[in-house]
């Protein structure tokens, strides 16, 4: 049946007083209009996901506040996963078109990793990239997705990673021909051309 695969758009917002829930389904009784832009990049700058809601409570406008966690989810029915999970970076205020009414959300994707101190670590001579890429991001206390690294590379002298973290961790993607970037809201470590010739 058309229902049991109809296409299904979910956003959570996390206020500081409760969770609001925002679904598209044109099969549900009740169902919230929802547009999205959900950009992809290779690079470790985050992105910004912009959410449109349609004519959803007007007294959910002032309940929505800036740094409010977001998730989006999109899929079919029952098999949707999440795409996108930040924090709210600006609102806007409620526009009209046509005759329906437009809310907007900005939401930066991920953790906020940009305050966390600088680290100096010094790694014994033989010591392999992926080891020191664990080190940095436990030391940092950062949530890393390692999913796999291109060329791990052994660092034949002693390497001593001194400075942010995202800048320790981006050096060394550079030296492994590997990248670091955002999905789905976390932090990832992986070769995205995984499957074709792997570069040494």
């Amino acid at each position: 049946m058309a229902y049991d695969y109809g296409f299904e758009i979910m956003v959570k917002v996390y206020t500081k007083n409760s969770t609001l829930t925002y679904q598209y389904n044109k099969h549900a009784d009740k169902s919230t209009e929802i547009h999205f832009t959900v950009p992809f990049s290779t690079e470790t700058e985050k992105q910004i996901t912009e959410i449109v809601l349609y004519n959803i409570n007007p007294g959910h406008f002032n309940s929505i506040k800036r740094g409010d966690k977001v998730e989006l989810f999109a899929g079919y029915h029952d098999d949707n996963g999440l795409l996108m999970s930040g924090t709210i970076f600006r609102t806007s205020t409620p526009t009209l078109e046509d005759a329906d009414t437009a809310y907007t959300l900005r939401v930066l994707e991920g953790p906020d990793y940009t305050t966390l101190p600088k680290l100096n670590i010094t790694f014994a001579k033989g010591t392999y990239a992926e080891t020191i890429v664990r080190e940095v991001a436990r030391r940092a206390n950062m949530q890393l997705n390692i999913m796999n690294t291109n060329f791990n590379k052994r660092y034949d002298e002693e390497y001593t990673a001194e400075g942010h973290p995202l800048e320790i961790l981006s050096q060394i993607a550079e030296d492994t021909k590997t990248s670091l970037f955002y999905l789905r809201g976390k932090l990832t470590w992986a070769f995205i051309f995984n499957g074709r010739n792997a570069e040494t």
